[in-house]
């Protein structure tokens, strides 16, 4: 298998951030979160970073019930859907 192969196999796997209800992704950006996943192509292989730094502050409480819906949303076949970064 080539390595372009395998880079079409990783996207299928990972699978699409609209594939999400947009209503979730709405909610993930009120409250500075962004699904993991997505980033992965980002960073496979490594590739240059590009640094952005801003002060945030989550709640645990605010964003718990997207922690939640994040695993109620996604098989454990894809758990690497599950995580969720504080952006």
């Amino acid at each position: 298998m080539s390595g372009t192969d395998n880079a079409g196999h990783a996207d299928a796997a990972l699978g699409r951030l609209e594939d999400l209800p947009s209503s979730y992704r709405a909610e993930l950006g009120a409250h500075n979160l962004v699904p993991l996943w997505p980033s992965l192509r980002a960073v496979l292989p490594p590739g240059k970073p590009v640094p952005k730094t801003e002060a945030t502050a989550w709640a645990y409480e605010s964003i718990r019930p997207l922690l939640m819906q994040a695993g109620a949303l996604t098989p454990i076949e894809k758990a690497e859907r599950r995580v969720l970064v504080l952006a």
